[in-house]
């Protein structure tokens, strides 16, 4: 899976959980991941698992 799509979907999972966060680019997952407050998001988990897998897919 590449960035893109991964940010897309990432992306369709904030907007329909009502989420004005767009991410762009890996640093951005990064960044949201980093920090505390977002813990509590009902879509953090997934975005964890999506960004698990990039990190997977990319060091294959």
């Amino acid at each position: 899976m590449d960035n893109g799509i991964v940010c897309s979907r990432i992306n369709k999972l904030l907007s329909d959980a009502g989420y004005s966060l767009h991410f762009n680019s890996v640093a951005d997952i990064e960044n949201y991941l980093a920090k505390r407050e977002n813990f509590g998001h009902e879509t953090y988990e997934i975005i964890e698992q999506l960004y698990s897998q990039l990190m997977e897919d990319t060091q294959l």
